[in-house]
């Protein structure tokens, strides 16, 4: 079991307000739908497949309402599987496991595995990443291997779910790893010592703002390099190149030369937005998760 500090001096209690819960839905919204578009394109890229039709599901032959019932049994599955691996993490390092549901705020249905044993930072970490790293790193493989293209939606799921995870992970990479953390339903609350500087959690509309003006950023020097690349490829005497999936939402650009010196260049707005909020989102969290302003070293 962590060893608290004897001092037991809460560094900071973090607990989602109403600001922080919209955020997140937010940002788990977009989350999703990169994270589909992300899985969707490793799948068409390993498989060859570039065709939308698979995103059908493969429930063309079930009636209606038996395809609604398989597309909410795949969410909660993949909700139950989330949770269950939380526990199974917490049951590592000894803790006890109590489960449920909540609405956050009011705004946001959750569930959680929560303990009432005390964690290390990278015990907690590990607690707080497992589910995320976990289900995408035997569902990717799988969705191929097995040509299964419906796991795009439970893994979509699975990585939209993590974002109160992912939130508390940079909260948590402020601190030194000596500190100690506890969780509880709503939140968790970091234990430190006499030495160390409470820093308070970031705020949501930081967080928000550093996502759009990265995704911005991202989208014009994407949109710069797409229509300046093919010139430059030209110049350099490339025959073609394809960034992306072509003949799909997943093409970011692609390049051909022609007989005589000329060439032929298609780009997607779809696959450049796509690329431009998966940098905007990660250069965000990158932002928060380094940022230690003035912690003392451990």
């Amino acid at each position: 079991m962590a060893t608290v500090p004897s001092t037991d001096r809460v560094l900071t209690e973090f607990t989602p307000t109403r600001e922080v819960v919209l955020v997140w839905t937010g940002i788990g919204t977009g989350l999703f739908l990169v994270a589909a578009f992300l899985f969707s394109g490793i799948y068409a890229w390993a498989t060859g497949r570039s065709s939308l039709s698979f995103v059908s599901f493969q429930f063309e032959a079930f009636e209606t309402a038996l395809a609604f019932v398989a597309v909410v049994v795949l969410i909660a599955g993949t909700i139950v599987v989330h949770e269950l691996i939380h526990a199974a993490v917490i049951r590592w390092y000894g803790g006890d496991v109590s489960f449920g549901v909540g609405l956050a705020q009011y705004v946001m249905p959750y569930a959680y595995a929560t303990t009432t044993h005390r964690f290390t930072r990278d015990q907690f970490l590990a607690v707080a990443v497992a589910p995320l790293v976990g289900i995408t790193a035997f569902g990717v493989p799988a969705m191929v291997l097995f040509d299964a293209p419906w796991l795009v939606l439970p893994l979509a799921v699975n990585a939209s779910g993590a974002i109160g995870d992912l939130w508390m992970t940079g909260l948590l990479l402020r601190y030194p790893r000596h500190v100690v953390v506890e969780d509880h339903t709503t939140g968790l609350r970091v234990y430190g010592r006499e030495t160390d500087v409470s820093l308070p959690p970031t705020p949501a509309t930081a967080f928000l703002i550093r996502a759009l003006m990265g995704t911005g950023v991202a989208f014009g020097v994407v949109l710069l390099a797409a229509l300046a690349a093919p010139l430059v490829l030209s110049i350099l005497g490339v025959d073609s190149l394809v960034v992306g999936i072509p003949d799909s939402p997943w093409l970011v650009l692609e390049f051909r030369a022609t007989p005589g010196g000329g060439f032929e260049s298609a780009f997607g707005i779809v696959g450049m937005l796509g690329v431009s909020l998966l940098f905007g989102v990660g250069a965000a969290l990158a932002s928060t998760l380094w940022r230690r302003d003035a912690v003392p070293a451990a």
